[in-house]
């Protein structure tokens, strides 16, 4: 029988197509004159593969998991190809639990009692291969350069496609970037890789694609956040309490109403309260 669909797509450009998961996580699928490649594979609710071979009418055999968490590897026992920096392996490992999924669904304010026994994907026979930051992955007409982006989780990696002008941020660089979990850094080493991510990539994209809220941040994004980094460090931030899943952070910047900040600047950290040790 015919899978329910808990997915829809749209197009960003002629090799990048935009997929997005039952609690809002997104996906991108990248299409090369050799090989299609999947950017994150979501919190494991539907069929992904099965999506992208009848909606969209392609296939891409290999997913490159850009860290280790839930929202991002749920769905990773479809493909063939399973590629992640080898950083995150025991942490992705970790989140792949009936737990861990339903824990990020009721945090998304989704009811499990919808879903069939058959709309969970696996998380059996999952075989891990190694991707480096500063691979580059060949797909024919398009080229993806794999980034350290660290900071997140320590395995955290970015990809930049040149040839698109895109830099797919993952959960790296964002408007809301939590760093109070206890895989994260510290905001100084978030800081630091931030300044070489900006100093490899000047120039070389005109957006930036992210993971969560409207998929699409501001193409400063990266030396924005270096700025809120500044402000933690120089104690000028607004350090409004924080807590998820048991544990706890500060804002660095206060925030209304869909975490919009108050002071009308772009770009956010929610970390832990030590910002150097």
């Amino acid at each position: 029988m015919k899978s329910k669909c808990f997915f829809s797509h749209e197009d960003i450009s002629k090799k990048i197509i935009r997929i997005t998961g039952i609690s809002g996580e997104m996906m991108y699928l990248i299409k090369g004159s050799k090989r299609n490649v999947l950017i994150d594979c979501g919190v494991g609710i539907g069929h992904l593969r099965e999506y992208i071979n009848n909606s969209i009418g392609i296939d891409a055999d290999s997913v490159i998991l850009t860290h280790g968490h839930i929202d991002h590897i749920g769905g990773a026992a479809e493909f063939e190809h399973v590629y992640i920096n080898p950083l995150d392996n025991e942490l992705a490992r970790s989140y792949m639990t009936k737990e861990k999924q339903l824990a990020h669904l009721y945090m998304c304010g989704i009811d499990s009692k919808n879903f069939e026994v058959e709309d969970y994907c696996e998380f059996k026979g999952i075989h891990f291969e190694d991707i480096i930051p500063g691979q580059l992955i060949d797909l024919g007409d398009v080229k993806l350069h794999v980034l350290d982006a660290h900071g997140h989780t320590k395995g955290q990696v970015a990809i930049l496609i040149p040839d698109e002008r895109v830099l797919i941020a993952g959960d790296s660089c964002n408007s809301f970037v939590f760093l109070f979990l206890q895989e994260a850094t510290t905001v100084k080493e978030y800081k630091e890789m931030l300044e070489e991510m900006r100093r490899k990539t000047n120039g070389s994209y005109d957006r930036v694609l992210v993971c969560h809220g409207s998929g699409e941040e501001d193409k400063d994004i990266i030396s924005k956040v270096i700025d809120v980094c500044d402000d933690i460090m120089g104690g000028r931030s607004d350090d409004i309490p924080f807590s998820l899943f048991g544990q706890s952070g500060y804002i660095a910047k206060a925030v209304g109403e869909n975490n919009v900040r108050l002071d009308g600047g772009s770009g956010n950290i929610v970390y832990n309260g030590v910002a150097t040790v």
